[in-house]
């Protein structure tokens, strides 16, 4: 999110400070500008520069302030309108919508004052993100994908490429258009490295890794979530991190490995420097959720992550939390609040009129009511939105709920389905889980603990003179094989004859003839381990005994 640059060699090198992450440099230039120059375009390159970096950052109010200072400075209109449409952008990503609205307003007039179609773009862009935000994403689409239509492809331009790529995939997600969203992304991705806009290139990352985790493409997905935090160490570009760690988190956790979900929250830590956080704390959130020890502290997290949502209810992330917090809620008898998340899902659905919106609600009221028909809807649902994981957890609800009034049949066909998406996703977690619903389901008994053989209720020394006994050799005998004195011989048959409630040795030869261990049928561990000690060993064992004794 790159103002144009003025000339003069102080804004040359505050520039060359903040692209080359000299960030302290930067921020001494910059404010040295605002004292000191007397040029107006100068002090808001300066402001820009300033509002730049801390959107790198994530901390958007106060990069949103420093825009509208840089657009009141500054004298070509072009110039003003770039400074108003990011503005607007910033002011959108802390959730204020209207206000939002009227920068990017005001930011079209300036563009087309000055005859600039990339301010154009960027403001239009804006405007879209808004109508999203408000719950329609089919025209915010529409509008996006004019806005891309206007910006250029080379130099700053791409960076308004990037942008209202952004706005249009995010749209064209809500709207049920995973693969187009991800083609656009890629297009966004491939013209910022080409036109040299790498600022703009975690945030795409960031977009695409969401769109491949909704569609399906976990490997994708955990791929551009490793490439956007690395880029976000090595430029301190960091607004897209949390989105990175977030869902990294995710993926990882729905494998089983808990370990590397937990190293990617550990990265994230604690960013919450708002009501609201920065942009993507909802899907750190969402990650503490499914790493949590207990019950509880899932719920407090998902709570977080969903009231953090429903202030930016844009790009499916309530659609992706609300099933889960009404599972969890009813789980934990927190009726009220899934009543109110199935409410709010049924509204979301009603404003985005898209058939995934409308699965998301039929799920949530299925699962508050224990309605069989809501569930099977909304499985259908998730099927046409091509939507495989969430299809599967539909799957594995509805045949909960059939289970519940005693349909086994019905059950077992859908957790059938549901563990082989689990399965080819490599949701390895999700698959166990649905694995063990459905052996119940199919009326499988559960694994009956093996019975112990008996030679595994001995220690080895035992071991060996149990197997030594049972064949009839006598204890001298026993003891010049194994290097033991006859005592030591007579105690670990006192043991054994404890251990396995017998008094002889013809119940000793009994026992292991019963369990396939009679003396002819030693196993080949044994038999070796019968072999002849060296002579030094048995001096040894020996030496050993008559010490213990």
């Amino acid at each position: 999110m790159e103002p144009e640059r003025g000339p003069g060699p102080d804004i040359e090198r505050l520039w060359v400070e903040v692209e080359t992450g000299r960030l302290d440099e930067a921020a001494t230039t910059a404010a040295r500008l605002l004292v000191t120059a007397r040029d107006r375009a100068e002090r808001a390159e300066a402001e820009g520069a300033i509002a730049f970096m801390l959107m790198r950052m994530g901390r958007t109010a106060e990069a949103a302030t420093r825009l509208r200072s840089a657009a009141d400075l500054a004298v070509e209109p072009a110039v003003k309108g770039i400074h108003l449409a990011r503005a607007a952008q910033a002011v959108f990503l802390t959730g204020g919508m209207e206000a939002s609205q009227l920068l990017a307003a005001q930011a079209r007039i300036e563009g087309e004052r000055g005859h600039d179609p990339n301010v154009v773009a960027e403001a239009s862009a804006a405007s879209a993100a808004v109508v999203h935000a408000c719950g329609d994403p089919v025209r915010a689409a529409r509008l996006a994908h004019r806005a891309r239509s206007l910006a250029g492809t080379e130099g700053p331009a791409a960076t308004s490429h990037a942008v209202a790529a952004m706005i249009l995939s995010a749209a064209l997600a809500d709207a049920d258009r995973l693969a187009d969203a991800e083609k656009a992304l890629g297009d966004a991705v491939q013209v910022c490295r080409l036109g040299g806009a790498e600022p703009a290139l975690p945030l795409l990352l960031a977009f695409r890794a969401v769109v491949r985790l909704l569609g399906g493409d976990w490997p994708g997905a955990e791929h551009d979530c490793r490439d956007l935090v690395s880029l976000g160490e090595s430029t301190a570009h960091r607004i897209a991190s949390p989105v990175g760690w977030g869902v990294g988190a995710l993926i990882a956790a729905g494998r089983g490995d808990i370990v590397s979900a937990r190293q990617f929250l550990a990265e994230a830590g604690t960013h919450r420097l708002s009501p609201l956080g920065p942009y993507g704390e909802e899907w750190v959130l969402l990650g503490r959720a499914v790493t949590a020890g207990d019950f509880a502290e899932g719920q407090r997290h998902l709570v977080g992550a969903w009231y953090c949502s429903r202030q930016r209810p844009w790009f499916l992330l309530w659609r992706v939390l609300a099933p889960t917090l009404v599972r969890s809620s009813l789980r934990l008898g927190e009726q009220t609040l899934a009543a109110d998340v199935a409410g709010a899902a049924a509204e979301g659905a009603e404003l985005a009129g898209v058939i995934g919106a409308h699965a998301c609600a039929d799920q949530c009221a299925g699962l508050l009511d224990g309605d069989v028909g809501l569930l099977a809807r909304a499985r259908e649902g998730y099927a046409e939105a091509r939507r495989p994981y969430w299809q599967a957890k539909a799957d594995v609800d509805l045949a909960r709920a059939w289970m519940d009034r005693g349909d086994a049949p019905r059950a077992v066909q859908l957790l059938r389905e549901a563990t082989d998406v689990f399965h080819d996703l490599g949701a390895t977690r999700t698959a166990a889980q649905a694995g063990v619903l459905l052996a119940h389901a199919a009326g499988a008994r559960p694994p009956q603990p093996r019975a112990p053989h008996p030679l595994e209720r001995l220690t080895r020394a035992e071991r060996l003179v149990a197997v030594r006994a049972g064949r009839g050799k006598t204890n001298p005998q026993i003891a010049d094989e194994l290097a033991l004195s006859t005592r030591t011989v007579q105690a670990h048959l006192s043991n054994i004859y404890a251990k396995l409630a017998i008094a002889s040795r013809v119940q000793l030869a009994a026992v292991l003839a019963t369990h396939d261990l009679s003396p002819q049928a030693a196993g080949p561990q044994e038999q070796g381990a019968a072999e002849e000690p060296p002579p030094r060993a048995r001096a040894l064992g020996h030496l050993a005994d008559a010490v213990g004794g």
